[in-house]
């Protein structure tokens, strides 16, 4: 009877949905903090755009407005919006600003403050002139990495002249310099040596250049092999992470991982952690690096960190269990779910 009990009360939790009860502003010295109060275990994915953060929830109940000035530092205004299958929180920032979201008890905190790389006065033409010339800098190094990889016959073609006369005057240089101590003391002898030296060194550089032998070139590369040198050239970035997202259900949680462009995963499970490792990969948004602590909703999952290997060129997703779980990752292009089950007891 208790088991049947307490089975009716998990189908009741379960088809309540969460109702989202006010939202609060509160300005700081410099950011702000927003609070989103929450009955229930929710389900939601953030986003940010330019100058906006975006919390997407789905199947809540409520649409609290902000009561008074929704407006602070770093904050130009803060929304819900209604959507088909839930409510959108809409959080418009300033340009040096930056949102973080936290889960607590009973509610969504999102903290706002300055970027780390924000400087005091932003001039939004020399941010446009900064951002030209890092993209400048990172076409020239893709140039750079495909020529090195294919290679330019006309290039080449050019250079070589250019070698061999460098090299020929070099060659006739040097032994003039050597012989000029010798021309001092004796000329006419030294007039006798230096001729057939210096005729001997200029014979070997043109014979060099004068081969009219096409060079060996390697064989093309083909189109997997060649996207893979152009990765390792670039840092080995062949995707990027766009979007992490966490979702309680009734029998645990799923992690969820959205990625853009080609990359590989492998996964494994340790005493406590599971880590889903993507090679090739990086995290395009500053607010998917943070961790997420989602320890309240009494899942398995207790916290997800994304740890970002630049160096390497690849990322991990780090999810910390505070329950035993029975795990299962799935990918359906280029969307990944981790399924982490509450596991039974031992003997059950």
């Amino acid at each position: 009877m208790p088991t049947l009990l307490g089975l009716v009360l998990l189908l009741a939790s379960a088809s309540t949905p969460p109702v989202l009860e006010d939202l609060t502003l509160e300005p700081q010295e410099e950011g702000a903090v927003i609070r989103v109060g929450i009955r229930g275990a929710p389900s939601f994915t953030t986003s940010e755009e330019p100058g906006l953060f975006l919390v997407d929830f789905t199947r809540v109940e409520g649409t609290p407005e902000v009561r008074g000035d929704a407006r602070a530092p770093g904050v130009l205004g803060v929304a819900t919006l209604p959507r088909p299958e839930g409510l959108r929180l809409r959080v418009e920032l300033e340009r040096w600003a930056q949102a973080e979201p936290r889960l607590e008890e009973g509610a969504l905190v999102i903290r706002v403050f300055r970027r780390p790389d924000a400087q005091p006065s932003d001039d939004p033409a020399e941010a446009v002139a900064t951002a030209m010339e890092g993209l400048a800098e990172q076409v020239a190094r893709l140039g750079k990495g495909l020529r090195d990889l294919t290679g330019s016959p006309a290039e080449e073609a050019s250079a070589a002249p250019a070698d061999a006369a460098t090299s020929v005057s070099a060659a006739v240089a040097t032994p003039a310099e050597k012989e000029a101590p010798a021309e001092a003391a004796a000329p006419s002898e030294s007039a006798k040596v230096a001729a057939p030296k210096a005729s001997a060194t200029t014979k070997a550089p043109p014979t060099q250049v004068a081969s009219s032998e096409p060079e060996a070139k390697p064989a093309p590369l083909p189109a997997s092999a060649a996207a893979e040198s152009v990765a390792r050239v670039t840092g080995r970035i062949t995707a990027e992470l766009v979007r992490l997202g966490f979702r309680p259900t009734p029998s645990g949680a799923l992690v969820l991982v959205a990625l853009e462009g080609e990359g590989e995963h492998r996964w494994e499970q340790r005493d406590g952690l599971v880590i889903l490792e993507l090679a090739g990969t990086r995290i395009r948004r500053a607010n998917d690096r943070r961790a997420l602590d989602t320890s309240w909703f009494q899942t398995p999952v207790g916290l997800i960190l994304p740890v970002e290997d630049r160096a390497a060129g690849t990322t991990r997703i780090e999810i910390r269990l505070q329950k035993p779980a029975q795990v299962r990752v799935e990918r359906s292009g280029n969307e990944i779910t981790v399924a982490l089950a509450e596991a039974s007891p031992a003997g059950n």
